[in-house]
């Protein structure tokens, strides 16, 4: 094997791979805006949530890419630890799509397949053009995998090879290559592609490929696991649970090979097709793990939480608890972690303006620096979310996901004049204790239902997280609010007229009518913003 076959099979393998990476890409623009979705709301039932993984695998062609998206769910505490397993076995057997498809063999007409893909990217629409990367990566892909066997060729006279090979007929040094392969490309799919590959050109027998299989099997939970590195506590005991599923799989079919005889079975379902015989183990493995361990998921669970014993951590209000401004992985997860972090940015919102409205009642120096406090957490957090949401709105989204990044940011300015809102009513407190303002009876029990309705515009748009719902009911709320605002504001002219507040008193209040009615205003916007996202959802 000269030097040209060793560029001819690193080609091939780039672009296998590129391929690869083009197509899931490609998919998941088309379908990537649902996936969040699916999970969130199909997950509780413990064979709905195998049916998950596997149809959400088997559409962006990554189990890497599922298991990433599910511990960032933990993470995000959008998804149990139950139900994060639950999916991971569906993704197992999502995952063995792409090895069917190989042994398909459409290399003669690769080329012609990566054109037609070509031909699709010519018409100018979004949707036509990740379409295009679909069926040009499946082209590549191909084209790859046949630029990867010729290079291959050589092999079969190399003693290097040869003596590589012998290495391998130990099963537990087979498996060992097959999970290290595995680990260092971060994809079971490509591995298995690549296996396949070998085995067509009979360089690699299928006694030997039995226990690489098992390897590739362990080796694809390394993706998982580095996604969990800087995640929460239930989110490591997910990627835990994932390692020890293969694990013990591949334990369990280590010891029928050695009882039965499996292998000649795969053999004689594809006789003389060594990339089908693979692609037919490859499947077998995941199906037959998933119905032998999925009885005993909340006990993988258990285990889990067992090895990975502790309480989540309790982060410091001031900083993102879901989102990493310096880290970037997959953009569903990076997505649902915003809107997570906007909703606990909202709810900071609630407190802050609750207890503002109790200073104009009731005013404690303590407690205006504890709500000023509020405000900094608010504007910091926002400044982040901001700085995170420009950095993934610049990225390769489809229309949805661009759409709601864009209305995130709509939100993110709202929240950031509700808070300098709070300011000016805290400001007021103050210079009212200063002067020694007094409103009356009236006055303070109208200010009570503004705090009332606040809290009623919160409450009907506080779960907007899980994309459910209506949220016209907050758009309501406001426009009632407004009614009653301009009742308070009559009372107000009412109570001057009679003299039962003065001068300055009315002017405090009015002042105080105004930053209310504009919180109530950016509470609708928000409203009217999360109504959108959730429509382009649906």
């Amino acid at each position: 094997m000269d030097i040209w076959h060793i560029f001819s099979l690193l080609g091939g393998l780039a672009l296998f791979l590129y391929g690869m990476s083009l197509m899931s890409e490609g998919l998941e623009l088309v379908a990537g805006s649902k996936m969040q979705s699916i999970l969130n709301r199909l997950t509780s039932n413990k064979f709905m949530g195998v049916m998950v993984g596997f149809l959400v695998t088997a559409i962006i062609q990554s189990s890497s890419a599922t298991t990433v998206m599910v511990v960032g769910f933990v993470n995000a505490q959008l998804m149990s630890l139950a139900q994060a397993i639950n999916v991971i076995m569906g993704a197992n057997i999502g995952t063995t799509v792409t090895g069917i498809f190989i042994a398909m063999d459409f290399t003669r007409i690769a080329p012609f397949i990566a054109f037609i893909g070509f031909l699709i990217s010519l018409r100018h629409h979004s949707k036509w053009n990740y379409w295009s990367k679909v069926v040009m990566g499946l082209g590549l892909l191909f084209m790859g995998l046949e630029a990867m066997s010729a290079a291959m060729v050589p092999l079969r006279e190399s003693p290097f090879f040869i003596n590589f090979l012998k290495t391998l007929s130990s099963p537990l040094v087979a498996i060992a290559f097959g999970a290290i392969f595995t680990a260092i490309i971060q994809s079971s799919s490509a591995s298995v592609g690549i296996l396949q590959t070998l085995a067509n050109q009979g360089l690699v027998p299928f006694h030997i490929s039995y226990y690489v299989v098992l390897g590739q099997n362990i080796g694809t939970c390394i993706t998982s696991v580095l996604a969990s590195i800087n995640a929460n506590i239930n989110a490591k005991r997910a990627a835990l649970s994932h390692v020890l599923f293969n694990l013990l799989g591949t334990v369990i079919f280590l010891v029928i090979s050695l009882l039965l005889p499996i292998q000649d079975w795969i053999i004689a379902f594809a006789p003389s097709a060594p990339a089908a015989e693979i692609a037919f183990l490859h499947t077998v493995f995941n199906i037959s793990t998933t119905l032998l361990l999925l009885p005993f998921s909340r006990h993988f669970a258990k285990l889990a939480t067992f090895l990975v014993p502790g309480e989540a951590k309790r982060s410091e209000p001031r900083q993102l608890l879901y989102v990493k401004s310096d880290t970037f992985g997959d953009n569903l997860v990076l997505i649902a972690n915003i809107h997570l972090e906007l909703s606990r940015t909202l709810n900071i919102c609630r407190e802050a303006v609750g207890e503002a409205l109790d200073l104009v009642l009731d005013y404690k120096p303590e407690d205006e620096e504890e709500v000023r406090k509020k405000v900094e957490t608010i504007h910091y957090l926002n400044g982040k979310l901001n700085e995170v949401t420009v950095r993934l709105i610049t990225r390769r989204l489809n229309k949805v996901q661009s759409r709601m990044l864009t209305n995130d940011l709509k939100i993110l300015a709202d929240i950031e004049r509700i808070g300098d809102y709070i300011l000016k009513i805290c400001s007021l407190a103050e210079a009212n204790e200063e002067r020694e303002v007094v409103f009356s009876d009236k006055a303070r029990e109208e200010i009570r239902i503004m705090g009332t309705y606040m809290d009623q515009i919160y409450e009907a748009i506080k779960d907007f997280d899980e994309f459910e719902g209506d949220l016209s009911s907050a758009i309501r709320v406001v426009e009632d609010f407004d009614g009653i605002l301009d009742v308070f504001e009559n009372n107000h002219l009412d109570r001057i007229g009679v003299g039962d507040c003065d001068g300055e008193s009315g002017l405090q209040y009015n002042s105080l009518m105004t930053s209310v009615s504009r919180i109530a205003f950016h509470y609708q916007s928000i409203a009217e913003a999360l109504q959108d996202n959730i429509d382009l959802d649906d």
